[in-house]
């Protein structure tokens, strides 16, 4: 009997693209070299899966830098008050966010543009992991995220409805089973 395996969203890291990986999240490459940098990492991470065996496979989420910090840079209505740690350990390590007005992802959330990039490798990806509307502002104050929950909510379904349009036949979402994880 086969049995269905597969992973969530990120990959592990490589220590040889980490520097590469830390300019280009900096905005220290230019957009064709951070291609070739995510291409090169995500057609990597597409390969070990497969070789392991995996049914389902992403592109590792390099594009994301450090967890779930990228989606403030993707976003309006948000500032950061609290730097991160430069080695976060756990969830109070990443800074905090300040709502300072309505939320909204103009340009998405960066998975959709990932599964875009990532399904012409070699090996293709067929399935995208989104970030669930909690994990959005997961480093805001919970009362901010509740209240907020209509724009989350609004910005998760246009980045899922994007990658059905785009063909995308799976995609996943994790979500904190309760408030005590943000």
């Amino acid at each position: 009997m086969a049995l269905r395996t597969t992973v969530v969203g990120s990959w592990w890291p490589y220590p040889e693209e980490e520097t590469a990986l830390a300019r280009l999240h900096a905005g220290g490459l230019s957009d064709e070299h951070g291609r070739d940098l995510l291409d090169r990492c995500a057609a990597r991470a597409i390969a070990e899966q497969r070789d392991f065996g995996f049914a389902e496979w992403t592109g590792g989420e390099y594009f994301a830098d450090r967890f779930v910090l990228h989606l403030a840079k993707t976003l309006t209505g948000v500032t950061i008050d609290v730097p991160p740690e430069d080695d976060e350990f756990d969830y109070d390590d990443l800074g905090h966010l300040h709502v300072d007005g309505d939320i909204t992802a103009p340009n998405g959330l960066g998975y959709l543009e990932a599964y875009l990039r990532e399904s012409k490798l070699p090996g293709g990806v067929r399935k995208a992991a989104v970030v669930s509307p909690f994990e959005i502002l997961v480093t805001a104050d919970p009362g901010a995220v509740q209240e907020r929950m209509p724009e989350l909510l609004a910005i998760v379904n246009r980045e899922l409805r994007g990658l059905a349009e785009a063909g995308c036949p799976h995609t996943s979402s994790s979500t904190p089973r309760s408030s005590e994880a943000w």
